[in-house]
């Protein structure tokens, strides 16, 4: 019962996300992940693994695709004092204590491409803070901040992770509804306590994702929006005067919507796009992605290369993951008809037929905003 609701689950997420609907696509995709995981329950070990792995590989592309554009968040007056007040908003009313993350083992040998854009980070970041000694002879201080932009699903905040990981810091790793609160004043009082907290540490790096909904333009956003963004900008400026090294990175689909304040010399001076995984990228994530399966020696990577132009990296990854749906689905009917089903493999025709059904989650809209953008120079 658990997988025949997953394959429901999961037809209609794919009519969602193909239809451009991806809130309702995101929503149907966990539930399709959770049907794996009650499935995963009652299977053997090597069945198990798949589907908990398959599971987890749905959860982050759903993750990865476009949050729609929500309405500006309305802000409260200053509360009366015989206004009675719930758990929640006295907990809001102490400010967010923020803590940093468990950075995963990454490193930037584990992201396929974007050779140019490593050594930009390895340049502007990595080697500043391994290395403080020969900044410094050339009047150079490690940290500052890195603004990553680019269309959906290419990476930025694997990035970020891999940057932490190879200068050993401690990682922030911020959304956009983690600081910004309805009450008044709050959302500034959030941001101070995370700059705060992030002073304390020899090296931490602050990474806000979804940058484009902390620091919209000032001229068009809410009237919350301006006090966050005077806010951030001044602990923005008194983030470069820490004693310890303090880095900022951002990424967001969006740039053109960051208040231009935010970019300056300076605060994100450093500006890095993250593009698309180009041939000899997408070679290298399909490769990956299939080792240690069980495939079909008809299949042909550099085939797959081909039919998956204008994919970003979180398509290829569940592409991947789609492939061994059709395995999965064998497997569990051997398994219940009483037989051994370890021998099953990944068909050329499994990955045929995902290709045929799958399309690439980018939106040419927002390929059409961000060449003009580059065309800019903003």
């Amino acid at each position: 019962m658990a997988f025949g609701n997953f394959n429901k689950h999961y037809n209609r997420a794919n009519n969602e996300k193909n239809a451009g609907n991806f809130v309702a696509a995101k929503r149907s995709f966990y539930l399709s992940s959770k049907c794996l995981l009650e499935a995963a329950l009652s299977s053997g070990d090597e069945l198990k693994a798949a589907l908990l792995n398959r599971a987890n590989k749905i959860t982050s592309y759903a993750d990865s695709l476009p949050v729609e554009a929500s309405a500006p968040k309305k802000v409260s007056p200053s509360k009366s004092k015989a206004e009675p007040t719930t758990p929640k908003q006295e907990d809001d009313e102490k400010g967010v204590k923020f803590a940093p993350a468990e950075v995963p083992d990454i490193s930037f040998d584990d992201i396929a491409g974007l050779d140019d854009v490593k050594q930009t980070i390895r340049r502007r970041v990595i080697n500043a803070i391994k290395h403080p000694e020969i900044y410094e002879a050339n009047k150079k201080k490690a940290g500052g901040g890195v603004l990553m932009f680019g269309l959906p699903g290419t990476g930025k905040t694997m990035i970020a992770k891999a940057v932490a990981n190879e200068v050993n810091a401690k990682f922030y790793s911020i959304k956009c509804s983690d600081i910004v609160s309805k009450w008044f004043g709050d959302t500034e009082k959030n941001i101070k306590e995370l700059f705060d907290t992030a002073r304390n540490e020899k090296v931490a790096v602050i990474f806000f994702d979804e940058f484009d909904g902390l620091a919209p333009s000032r001229s068009t956003s809410s009237t919350v929006m301006p006090r966050a963004v005077n806010e951030l900008l001044a602990q923005i400026d008194g983030f470069s005067k820490s004693d310890n090294v303090l880095l900022l990175l951002a990424a967001t689909n969006r740039p053109w919507d960051i208040d231009s304040g935010i970019l300056r010399s300076g605060r994100f001076s450093e500006r890095i796009e993250i593009p698309l995984p180009d041939a000899s990228a997408r070679k290298y994530m399909l490769e990956r992605n299939f080792a240690n399966l069980p495939i079909d020696e008809n299949i042909d990577f550099d085939d797959l290369v081909v039919r998956t132009d204008n994919f970003n990296g979180a398509d290829i990854a569940e592409f991947s993951s789609r492939c061994t749906d059709a395995r999965i689905e064998r497997q569990v009917k051997i398994k219940e008809a009483g037989g051994d089903y370890s021998n099953e493999i990944i068909k050329k025709e499994d990955v045929d037929e995902v290709l045929e059904s799958f399309t690439s989650s980018v939106k040419p809209e927002d390929e059409k905003r961000l060449k003009k953008f580059m065309e800019q120079g903003k």
